[in-house]
């Protein structure tokens, strides 16, 4: 009986310590829209959308980079049948301070036509 007192207080005590005793919380900042950035130090972005000035053909993935990561958010058809490209549901999603994210310009299979970058919707909190 000793033997699972101390076991049940011993584990009572690792999950009141694993929890924090001052929760956090968000409060709104700004909105912001940019092709590229760094989350800073104390705050979350909640990004919204991803505004691509160019949606590239049907046989063609869009795409961004989180953290140097590729992160496709539209992929294309087949280039045999001209088929539609489907758009892939990843919004809303938060992102951590220190992270980054970054539109790049795209280059459509080699044929050398170069895309320009596109803009996050982006809404900044502060964590208190």
């Amino acid at each position: 009986m000793k033997n699972l007192l101390f076991v049940f207080f011993l584990f009572t005590g690792f999950s009141t310590f694993a929890q924090s005793t001052t929760p956090q919380e968000l409060t709104f900042s700004r909105v912001i829209l940019i092709d590229s950035g760094v989350v800073p130090f104390g705050k979350v972005w909640k990004v919204e959308s991803y505004l691509p000035d160019y949606i590239t053909p049907s046989y063609v993935d869009n795409f961004f980079y989180i953290n140097g990561r590729q992160v496709t958010f539209y992929t294309g058809g087949s280039f045999s049948g001209g088929g539609f490209g489907n758009s892939i549901n990843i919004f809303p999603f938060w992102l951590p301070a220190g992270t980054t994210i970054e539109s790049r310009k795209q280059n459509i299979f080699g044929q050398g036509t170069t895309l320009s970058v596109g803009q996050f919707s982006i809404l900044e909190f502060n964590v208190n």
